[in-house]
């Protein structure tokens, strides 16, 4: 795949450097932006110091640095298949959600750097019916096969760095809840009297994150947990 209208992507064989959180940060606001106060972030945080420590987000050259790039976006969409098996969240990459070129825009993965990493990759940009794509739908089909590739570096790595699949699981179980400071849980506010929770605000109060022991959440088991939890076993198909 070619693109034209800008400068080629070159290797540099004596650059070394590293890809920081601070690098995706902005990308990391739109593609963890599930849950409300967006919690997830500091799972994501945690999920790229392992991919750091596996050596993941470290590159050599230019095409080392936007595969590494790849490998956030990767990151992502992990994130979010998890929470479509975990919780019934919309995932149809096919049909673009997540929105994958959202994230690369952020990221500086423009259409011409995809197509120099497809192009290294020997990616098929043939569709699946068989017509002719444009580029937006050969950029879109790239990027989706480059992001399948990198999972397949970014899934061992997280397996590994979070104490095997139960301690994934538990983490990624976790992130979808505010853990407050003890001294502010259940405070203020609602809308009883005097500003303060009424009953049934008070039926359905959980301190988030804090209350479930790692055992409750592995042997509390439904089938949407179970199905989450077989799907990080078979190492994220």
């Amino acid at each position: 795949m070619t693109y034209p209208g800008e400068v080629g992507v070159t290797n540099s064989p004596e650059r070394l450097g590293m890809v920081a959180w601070e690098d995706v940060d902005d990308a990391a606001g739109a593609a963890f932006s599930i849950w409300v106060e967006q919690p997830e972030l500091e799972w994501a945080r945690r999920a790229w110091g392992v991919l750091a420590q596996a050596g993941l987000t470290a590159y050599s050259s230019e095409r080392g640095r936007l595969r590494v790039l790849v490998r956030f976006v990767a990151l992502a969409d992990i994130y979010h298949q998890f929470c479509h098996l975990a919780w019934g969240e919309y995932y149809k990459p096919e049909y673009g959600d997540p929105d994958y070129g959202d994230w690369a825009d952020r990221l500086g993965l423009t259409p011409v750097r995809i197509g120099v990493l497809a192009s290294d990759e020997d990616l098929d940009e043939t569709s699946e019916d068989e017509s002719t794509p444009d580029e937006g739908e050969r950029v879109a089909m790239a990027l989706q096969g480059l992001v399948r590739r990198a999972r397949k570096e970014v899934v061992p790595a997280l397996t590994v760095g979070f104490g095997g699949v139960s301690g994934l699981f538990v983490a990624l179980w976790r992130s979808s809840k505010v853990v407050e400071p003890e001294e502010e849980r259940g405070g203020s506010g609602g809308d009883g009297e005097h500003g303060e929770p009424d009953e049934e605000e008070l039926d359905d109060f959980e301190p988030d994150g804090e209350q479930e022991t790692d055992e409750d959440i592995l042997n509390d088991v439904n089938w949407e947990k179970l199905t989450a939890f077989e799907w990080l076993e078979a190492g994220m198909p």
